[in-house]
């Protein structure tokens, strides 16, 4: 019990923690708290800190916002699932935020207003039981080809609260390391329709 307290301090602090599955059997709680304060780097734009959440290597899953050609990490968008470095990832969210405008409109477009995530409002899952339309970018046969995600892997989604239903980030977190592995943003017309509200 002295040992879980210890983590969630740490956790809630926002330090970089090394967590290893085989040594470290951590609650749900924790991990549920783990995930949030990567949102909250992810939301806020923290770079620095977000690339403490990531795996050397990431797959971009289908349709990811992050393989289109303007953020200078892929020749052409991809319906198919593909591996970056972990610096690839982050000099694409570096050039997704230039051209949203800067470090306001990101943090405006990743909003509660508009992606509304708390601990009480949180789609949460394993890959095995993660929802319908979850499930053809995370287990795609694409994929597969490059890397096995295990059912026991971690799923986190955020949805946009526009009512297109389409507007979707997700995030798969190895159960092995707590990085993440794989993810996709899909944002359709890369989230213009969300700036509706924003004033400069």
């Amino acid at each position: 019990m002295k040992k879980l307290f210890l983590i969630l301090l740490i956790l809630l602090s926002g330090c970089k923690i090394n967590l290893k599955g085989d040594d470290m059997q951590y609650s749900k709680q924790i991990q549920k708290e783990y995930i949030l304060n990567f949102w909250k780097a992810f939301k806020k734009g923290d770079f620095k800190q977000l690339e403490n959440y990531y795996n050397d290597e990431v797959i971009l899953l289908p349709r990811a916002m992050l393989s289109l050609k303007s953020l200078g990490i892929s020749n052409n968008y991809s319906y198919e699932a593909k591996k970056y470095s972990k610096n690839d990832i982050f000099k694409a969210y570096s050039n997704l935020k230039q051209s949203l405008g800067g470090d306001r409109k990101w943090k405006y477009l990743f909003s509660d207003k508009n992606m509304n995530v708390s601990s009480n409002n949180m789609e949460l899952s394993l890959v095995k039981n993660s929802k319908y339309d979850i499930k053809p970018y995370v287990l795609h046969k694409s994929v597969n080809n490059i890397m096995k995600i295990s059912p026991n892997d971690t799923v986190f989604v955020v949805r946009g609260e526009q009512k297109n239903g389409k507007d979707k980030l997700i995030f798969v977190f190895s159960k092995d390391n707590h990085k993440i592995i794989a993810q996709t943003i899909i944002l359709v017309l890369a989230g213009s329709h969300y700036f509706d509200g924003f004033k400069n």
